[in-house]
């Protein structure tokens, strides 16, 4: 089992919820008690886990029934890649698909879910018309598909898999031009290399921008974005004007839903210039292919026609009653029930045991000795001996546990049961977890070694689960925080207008809380009704923002000074800083304090003092006058999750729950023939077993925004390695708490402790151990500067940092004397205070031999290696020595520099001069 559905969900559940109550936080204790319990209770932020059958698609024929209808050209024998074999079935819907664009020329439509082989449904026609433009004599150079995808990762990812399936067909030629790829094909040459450890690029992959000038591939691969440069450039012309450029034939959109309002119109426009130019605008030459996971199905065919018709330019069509005018490729699925008559139920015990067995064995286990022990402990919890002696036996040779378990559970009531009950659509874990294990303790554990065995039970490698499924969790994020005065304090989580209470109607308001003292601030705009001015909630044009500071009863306005805001950001108005007003809790009417009259007739018993702050051009509160405190970026929050934060914390949650895979390590002898070899070599069969974990974990995160999708890998990687860095500075100390009280530990003493488990855990790998100390130095240095003090180790309480006293320090004796009159324990208390200010405002310098810009430079060593690298061997310096080493520190230190601008010449040379000397060795 990769993930256990229950630990997983409690563990997100937990991390977002703390999350949430970390980042947003009331000072008013009454508030804050109410937004807690409704995170945790009374708000549904997360649902599941929901239980979903995903039972396999339905088949078609094989490529090789396709030849012999004479569908599909002979050729594809030649590929001979395990990738594409002849012999595989294809889904219902790839064939179905393959026929409209081969047989009909027909423009498709493929909305079918993730995983069901939509690239097949349009590279096989693709290979199929070069195939037959071969045969024909007619396959020389220039572009007949066009691959156009929302991101780079896309392109890569089909990159990868023509590298495999071309491999024996140097014939057909391909090509990404992104903007990855590189010009020269002398650099791109280099890059290959380097990126692929020494091995060239195939006869037929296009590498580099001059390659698929002088030779256009069959096959390109882009983005749009990239389209609309190709088509700009004069330079590129040859991939639409030149003698290259008649030969077009294919379209191709992979995940056509990105491109919908204003991006799908730039797209439709682009694809009307580009056919413009290739096939002089005529209808009908080039065939179209969208495809898409999550444009719909059948009942929304017509919309999804529609939609490509207006993309493409091109006719897409849908008739009810006319299966060859249906241009929507949609999968079907095979039942998840099956009809099968059921042995019984053993004890639920058998499944955890039956689990835990298995979770020791190797995925490709084949010995007898795991069934006889699957075996053994089926007969003693209930299941009768013919079930299992028949499972043994048709388990036998290649087989192995998996086939074991399918023969034994496809007759389990339990398992039936379940696949009835999923057939339905997906369910409520919890739900079925008690319908499954009625009368059990612990139905939920049940259920999920069930669900797991189930999962694993197979025929044979080739054929489906016994009960294929998948887990979900929904999240929700928290999208404002709302707030009715009246009749009392009462926080909601979710937008509403009002609340009613003894038949009458109160106005909610939208809340906001400062960052550093979670002051309470009403959020809203203006509007004037009748002579009455009244807070509003935001809607969703763009109104005026108004932040009003909701004043404790205690608080005097008096205490606020208006010269805080002098020489700050510009406010939006400065008529208004500062201003008293009154807020009715029952109508929503506001008003200046010291107006004539009164906001509105309810009383004086249902009015609130608040202040209204001013805010900057952009709409943003700078200064906090609860606190004093000020932020050109802002100092007032909404209650309003952003994407990466959030994201992060739920992935970071959830990869840390992935139970890594056993694996098996064939361990070979080394080769008698050769006794100064140093490593072990393949000699015959001779071979050890190992069962090992796999440290390694995986986790793919989808965003259909390319901008999301783009920034938040890297901030996940650096969150996440700040995690890690400040969990090893805590293990670190936890580990030693005891030295580190009796003696007092300095900053220093922490240093070589946390190198010895940054060796340990291999953090660094290659880097020598002054590197690696170096890099430790900046870890605890960054925790002792604290620059993200709210969730820094120390803004957190779990450690801290206080001033040596020196031997010798004696007190200021005017401090001891009126009007002071300071004890020497005050004294050194306010020396603390004021020289802690220092480290808060940043006013610390690295140790001589650190520096807090080095590790600027380690992600880009390589790339600057490279292009240095490259620039020497173009000018014909084949080798790095002392006499080439000045004209090349002077390149890097020009590429550094354009990289990080604010870095002085002579900290960059130093920099420069350290990443490059190992090469001269």
């Amino acid at each position: 089992m990769s993930i256990n559905p229950i630990n997983a969900t409690e563990a997100i559940r937990e991390s977002y919820l703390s999350y949430l109550t970390t980042t947003f936080r009331f000072r008013d204790a009454t508030l804050q008690e109410q937004f807690e319990s409704n995170l945790r209770q009374g708000a549904d932020f997360i649902k599941g886990p929901i239980l979903e059958a995903t039972p396999p698609f339905e088949r078609g024929s094989t490529i090789a029934g396709l030849i012999e209808e004479g569908i599909l050209s002979s050729q594809f024998n030649a590929l001979n890649t395990p990738l594409l074999p002849v012999d595989r079935t294809l889904y219902r819907h790839q064939e179905e698909a393959i026929r409209k664009l081969v047989v009909d020329r027909r423009n498709v439509v493929v909305a079918t879910g993730t995983g069901s082989g939509k690239t097949e449904t349009f590279l096989i026609p693709i290979l199929n018309y070069l195939f037959r433009e071969e045969e024909a004599g007619r396959l020389g150079p220039g572009v007949r598909a066009l691959l156009l995808y929302p991101m780079n990762a896309l392109a890569n990812d089909q990159l990868v898999r023509l590298r495999i399936l071309l491999k024996n067909y140097p014939r057909i030629t391909f090509g990404r031009y992104t903007g990855e790829t590189e010009e020269s094909h002398t650099v791109a040459l280099e890059r290959y290399r380097r990126t692929f450890r020494g091995e060239e690029p195939l006869k037929n992959e296009l590498i580099s921008r001059q390659q698929m000038r002088e030779n256009p591939p069959h096959i390109l691969l882009t983005n749009y974005a990239m389209l609309e440069y190709l088509l700009l450039r004069p330079r590129d012309s040859v991939f639409f004007d030149s003698i290259y450029a008649q030969y077009w034939r294919f379209i191709v959109i992979d995940e056509a839903h990105t491109y919908s309002g204003a991006k799908g119109i730039e797209m439709a426009m682009l694809l009307r210039r580009l056919k413009d130019r290739v096939v002089a605008g005529e209808e009908g030459r080039l065939q179209c292919i969208a495809t898409s996971a999550t444009l719909g199905g059948r009942e929304d065919a017509r919309r999804i026609v529609d939609f490509a018709s207006q993309l493409f330019g091109e006719p897409f069509e849908w008739s009810e009653d006319d299966p060859a005018r249906q241009d929507v490729i949609e999968a079907v699925r095979l039942p998840v029930a099956r009809k099968t008559e059921g042995w019984g139920k053993p004890a639920p015990q058998i499944y955890k045991i039956w689990q835990e067995i298995i979770a020791d064995t190797c995925a490709d286990e084949v010995t007898g000795e795991v069934i006889r022990e699957l075996a053994k402990h089926g007969k003693e919890k209930g299941i009768p001996q013919t079930v299992l002696a028949e499972a043994t036996e048709k388990s036998s040779g290649a087989k192995g546990w998996r086939a074991f378990l399918y023969e034994v559970l496809k007759g389990d009531l339990r398992v039936i049961a379940l696949q009835q009950e999923l057939q339905e659509g997906p369910q409520d874990f919890w739900y079925l977890a008690g319908r499954i294990f009625p009368d059990v303790s612990d139905p939920a554990e049940a259920l999920v070694s069930l669900v797991d065995l189930a999962n694993k039970a197979k025929v044979d490698g080739e054929s489906p689960p016994l009960l294929p499924a998948r887990y979900h969790l929904f999240v929700r994020a928290i999208e404002g925080a709302y707030l009715s005065l009246k009749p009392e304090k009462r926080l909601f989580l979710a937008r509403r207008e009002s609340w009613k209470e003894d038949e009458r109607d109160y106005p909610v308001f939208e809340v906001a809380t400062c960052r550093q003292c979670g002051a309470t601030y009403l959020v809203g705009y203006l509007c004037s009704d009748n002579g009455q001015n009244y807070l509003k909630q935001l809607g969703t044009r763009s109104e005026k923002i108004a932040y009003f500071l909701l004043l404790p009863e205690e608080v005097s306005i008096n205490t606020f000074d208006e010269d805080e805001e002098v020489e700050f950001p510009q406010p939006h108005t400065s008529a208004n800083a500062f201003e008293s007003y009154l807020l009715c809790g029952s109508c929503g009417a506001v008003e200046r304090e010291n107006a004539t009259v009164p906001p509105c007739r309810c009383g004086r018993g249902n009015y609130y003092r608040v202040v209204r702050v001013p805010v900057t051009r952009d709409q943003k509160v700078f200064l906090c006058p609860a606190c004093g405190k000020r932020s050109s970026q802002g100092m007032v929050w909404r209650f309003l999750v952003g994407t990466d934060a959030a994201a992060s914390v739920l992935a970071t949650a959830l990869y840390q729950q992935i139970i890594p895979k056993k694996r098996e390590i064939l361990e070979e002898s080394q080769t008698a023939e050769d006794p100064w070899c140093s490593f072990s070599v393949t000699r015959g069969r001779e071979r050890r077993k190992f069962g090992t974990l796999d440290d390694s974990r995986k986790l793919l995160v989808f965003s259909d925004s390319r901008q999301d999708a783009a920034f938040f890998a890297p901030y996940l990687n650096r969150t996440y390695n700040q995690i890690l860095r400040r969990n090893l500075i805590l293990k670190v100390i936890q580990e030693h708490k005891d030295e580190v009280l009796s003696n007092r530990w300095r900053i220093q003493d922490l240093i070589n402790p946390l190198l010895e488990m940054i060796k340990e855990a291999d953090l660094l790998p290659g880097c020598s151990i002054q590197e690696q100390k170096n890099e430790a130095w900046k870890w605890v240095l960054h925790e002792f500067l604290a620059l993200d003090r709210r969730i820094s180790l120390e803004g957190l309480g779990l450690l801290g940092f206080t001033l040596v006293k020196p031997p010798h320090w004696a007190p200021p004796r005017p401090l001891m004397q009126a009007p002071w009159n300071l004890t020497e324990a005050e004294i050194w208390m306010l020396y603390q205070i004021l020289i802690d200010t220092l480290r808060v405002k940043g006013a610390v310098l690295f140790p001589e031999h650190i520096s807090p810009r080095d590790a600027f430079f380690q992600p880009r060593n390589r790339e600057l290696y490279f292009r240095a690298h490259v620039a020497s061997r173009q000018k014909g310096v084949f080798s790095w020595n002392s006499a080439v080493l000045n004209s090349r520190l002077d390149f890097l230190i020009r590429l550094a520099r354009n990289i990080s601008p604010g870095i002085s010449e002579e900290e960059c040379r130093g920099v420069c001069k350290r990443q490059i000397q190992p090469t001269l060795a």
